[in-house]
């Protein structure tokens, strides 16, 4: 995180308040991240590690370097002079805003890069979203189950609109037993895989 000012006859130059500024910044930012709802869904540690990180593994991996964000804060002297809090906190959240979008943008990158190695992706070709075609989406996926056998079915991000479209539909009995097959099919490849795992140690 950068900030810039023109300022620097008003104590804007030392370094330990540079430094706590810079802080501050990163702090407002990953405030923002963790109240994100698609940002704040994201587990995420912090780590030495360098990158590149393996997101898809096998005989032809994906691989992403870790991502650097920047955003540059620039203050002018008669907002610090006067004590403009007003004018200070726009600039914030415009710098905090613009992290964002770069966050947002990166996810979707790398999303899309996995999503076309591990034939995932699913083209709607403009026609409306449908039960049948959120089946189609699931007959597509690989998802986990939790110790009870349940299944962890995938997360739908979407806009307001597409989910107040998904909140109206209502699913016939034809298409929940597909989805039953669904799940009872991911069901018994996921245990043999786990099989195969512990086999394998």
């Amino acid at each position: 995180m950068t900030t810039k000012s023109n300022a620097t006859k008003a104590r804007w130059d030392l370094p330990g308040y540079e430094d706590a500024m810079s802080a501050f910044a990163d702090e407002l930012v990953w405030s923002a991240v963790k109240g994100d709802p698609l940002l704040g869904s994201i587990r995420f540690r912090k780590s030495i590690h360098a990158g590149p990180t393996r997101n898809v593994p096998g005989p032809i991996p994906v691989d992403h370097p870790l991502s650097a964000f920047q955003q540059d804060a620039v203050f002018q002297r008669n907002i610090v002079r006067d004590s403009d809090l007003e004018q200070f906190t726009l600039i914030l959240a415009e710098m905090v805003a613009g992290c964002l979008t770069q966050m947002h943008g990166s996810f979707y990158e790398r999303v899309n890069d996995i999503t076309e190695a591990t034939g995932s992706q699913f083209d709607m070709e403009g026609r409306p979203v449908s039960i049948d075609m959120i089946l189609d989406m699931f007959d597509r996926l690989e998802f986990d189950f939790d110790d009870d056998g349940n299944p962890v079915l995938p997360t739908l991000k979407c806009g307001p609109e597409m989910a107040r479209r998904l909140a109206e539909l209502e699913p016939s009995e034809e298409q929940e037993r597909r989805l039953e097959e669904i799940v009872l099919q991911r069901k018994a490849a996921y245990y043999a895989q786990k099989r195969t795992r512990r086999l394998s140690q």
